[in-house]
C-alpha cells in the first residue's frame, strides 16, 4: 500500500476505491426500473431506520464494517429478520474479509479497506449480492425518498466532528462539511427532508456521539461532498437478480 493510502486509511478507515470499468455495469439509475418504490408518493420527508443495533468501533479503522451491518440490520431488507441487538456477524471478522479482498492483499494492520472491498465480503457471507454506484446526487435524493438507505465513504473534515447546536436554537444534529480533512469514512444515510433541505446518517461511533449516534448535514454540503470523490452505494438481495 502506498504512502498516501496509508496517510489516508490511518485516520477512519475508508479508503477511496480504485476506478474499476465493471462499476459501469451496476450503476444505481438501474435501480428505478428494478426496485419498485417502497412509498407510493414520495413525501416532504422520509427515514428508513429501526435504531435496534448501533455499534460503536472504536479506536479502529473498521466504519466500513460496522456501517455495513448498519444498513443490513436497519432495513429495509426483507430476507432475513433484522431486529436482533447483536450484529449478524462479528465486524471484525466482515473487516478482515474485506481487507483480504483490497488490491493490497490480506494484512495484519487496521489501515482501513476500500468500499468496494466491503460490498464484496457482504456478498461473500450471503449477506447480500449485487452493489451499485450512484452518479449523482438527485439519484441518491431520488432513491432514499422512494425505496431505501444507502452507503456512503466519504471524505471527513473537522466540521463534521461535532454535530452542532446553534446558539439558542433546539439541538438539530448538523455538520458542517468544512475544515481540515481528517481522512476518509464510511457511514449509512438514511433519512431525508426535502421541505428542510437535509439528509440525516447514522455514524459507528456508538449512541453517546451526537444526536445518539446520528448526524444530519445540509443538501448543499451534501452535494460537494459527493463531488469530492465521494462514494455512494445500493446494495441489493439475491432474489432481485433472480426476478423474485
Amino acid at each position: 500500500m502506498n504512502t498516501k493510502i496509508e496517510q489516508q486509511a490511518q485516520w477512519l478507515g475508508r479508503i477511496p476505491s480504485p476506478e474499476d470499468p465493471r462499476d459501469k455495469q451496476y450503476p444505481a439509475r438501474r435501480l428505478f426500473q428494478l426496485i419498485e418504490p417502497r412509498v407510493e408518493a414520495p413525501t416532504g420527508y422520509q427515514k428508513w431506520y429501526g435504531e435496534v443495533w448501533t455499534g460503536d468501533q472504536g479506536p479502529t479503522g473498521r466504519c466500513t464494517a460496522f456501517s455495513m451491518l448498519h444498513l443490513l440490520h436497519d432495513g429495509p431488507f426483507t430476507h432475513r429478520p433484522y431486529w436482533d441487538r447483536a450484529p449478524m456477524m462479528d465486524p471484525t471478522e466482515l473487516y478482515r474479509k474485506a481487507q483480504c479482498l483490497d488490491e493490497w492483499g490480506c494484512r495484519s494492520a487496521d489501515d482501513g479497506t476500500t468500499m468496494r472491498a466491503i460490498c464484496q465480503a457482504t456478498r461473500s457471507f450471503g449477506l447480500a449480492d449485487h452493489f451499485w454506484w450512484f452518479e449523482s446526487v438527485h439519484e441518491v435524493f431520488n432513491y432514499l425518498a422512494t425505496r431505501g438507505p444507502v452507503l456512503m465513504g466519504t471524505w471527513w473534515r473537522e466540521g463534521m466532528e461535532e454535530p452542532r447546536q446553534a446558539p439558542g436554537e433546539p439541538y438539530d444534529g448538523m455538520v458542517k462539511y468544512s475544515g481540515k480533512y481528517l481522512g476518509g469514512h464510511a457511514y449509512k444515510a438514511d433519512e431525508i427532508n426535502m421541505d428542510r433541505e437535509y439528509i440525516g446518517f447514522k455514524n459507528s461511533w456508538g449512541t453517546d456521539w451526537g444526536d445518539h449516534g446520528r448526524f444530519r448535514m445540509s443538501f448543499r454540503d451534501f452535494e460537494t461532498l459527493f463531488n469530492e470523490d465521494g462514494e455512494v452505494l445500493a446494495v441489493t438481495e439475491k432474489r432481485l437478480e433472480e426476478g423474485g
